[in-house]
């Protein structure tokens, strides 16, 4: 398998025990973007992964403001 494969994997299987966990009611914290984030119910986790993230100008206009400072 290459590594991409692997990664994949990796990422479905965390999404998949995160997903079962919450539905059992195990409230879990995870790191966004935007950053940490309570997922206390599937409407938390879905608000999250469909939470549409910003384009690669606004994050390469944020950082040349932060880098011109």
């Amino acid at each position: 398998m290459d590594h991409r494969r692997i990664a994949n994997r990796s990422a479905r299987r965390r999404l998949f025990l995160l997903t079962t966990s919450v539905a059992a009611g195990t409230p879990a914290i995870i790191e966004t973007e935007g950053g940490l984030v309570c997922v206390i119910a599937l409407d938390d986790l879905v608000d999250v992964v469909m939470e549409r993230g910003p384009t690669l100008g606004e994050v390469m206009s944020t950082h040349g403001r932060q880098l011109s400072k």
